[in-house]
């Protein structure tokens, strides 16, 4: 059977009252609902509509970048649920790469505007131009993509093996291309809370305060991920977060210990 609105696409939807049948993305934008009469759908072919779930929630097209944030805002668990049908490394890897260009970009701009205007006379700007300069400038970047890439990866594998051994269904890639999305959603999140810095006198406070909400935001979208990804109920979900969690923070102080031995030749507690 094909979609009444989409010849082309196969129907997941049936509307006994219309007699009409309906493809994914109509199914989906409407809630399950006959988007003329507003009755129940079912399944074209089987009893239960939850047989085709996976049909459903796919709904025949990728969902664009701004579109898929969007939705991450509006209704975060749906939005997981469909995303993970098109999960890929390479998906992945182009939005932790445009979060770092994001990145680098606003880091360039600082950098000039410190150059032009705290410099006098732009001799701030003659240094920036510098062939010695822009090399520094490459290499660092280049440097800073793959820590960034390896840093994602990472990540997601710390993420998922406590979930694996919790017993969960999901699998690595799934895992990884969603915990991309999550950094996206969080972006333009964390551009606010700079943008709130500047403000005088509260400024500070401002963005201190956005800083945490920003956090918890992502944490309880990260456990979502963990849910959705794994078919976790909340008590094991909060279980492999918290084994997660804690194992970040052992690499992260062996990460600043490591640091510290590099710039002073020795620990200070030794």
């Amino acid at each position: 059977m094909k979609c009444s609105n989409h010849p082309n696409r196969d129907a997941v939807g049936f509307c006994e009252r219309c007699n009409l049948y309906y493809c994914g993305a109509c199914v989906l934008s409407s809630n399950g609902k006959c988007p003329a009469c507003g009755n129940l759908l079912s399944s074209p072919s089987v009893s239960s509509f939850e047989t085709n779930i996976e049909e459903f929630y796919k709904g025949g097209d990728a969902p664009k970048m701004i579109q898929a944030v969007t939705s991450i805002y509006i209704e975060p668990l749906r939005a997981f649920r469909k995303l993970k049908y098109y999960s890929s490394l390479l998906r992945g890897f182009t939005n932790i790469s445009l979060l770092y260009l994001i990145a680098m970009f606003s880091r360039i701009a600082v950098i000039a505007l410190i150059a032009l205007f705290v410099r006098p006379r732009g001799a701030g700007l003659e240094v920036l131009v510098q062939p010695s300069t822009l090399f520094s400038l490459f290499i660092t970047t280049l440097f800073g993509f793959g820590i960034a890439i390896f840093s994602w990866l990472l990540s997601s594998a710390i993420l998922y093996l406590p979930a694996k051994l919790l017993g969960g269904r999901g699998n690595f890639v799934e895992q990884a291309c969603l915990l991309s999305y999550v950094g996206l959603a969080l972006l333009p999140l964390y551009i606010c809370t700079f943008i709130l810095a500047i403000i005088p006198y509260a400024g500070f406070l401002l963005a201190l305060l956005a800083v945490v909400v920003v956090l918890l935001y992502g944490i309880f979208l990260t456990l979502i991920t963990i849910k959705e990804i794994h078919q976790f109920p909340l008590p094991t979900t909060l279980i492999s977060f918290s084994i997660s969690f804690l194992i970040h923070l052992f690499l992260a102080a062996i990460s600043v210990m490591l640091l510290v031995y590099l710039i002073i030749g020795k620990l200070p507690f030794l």
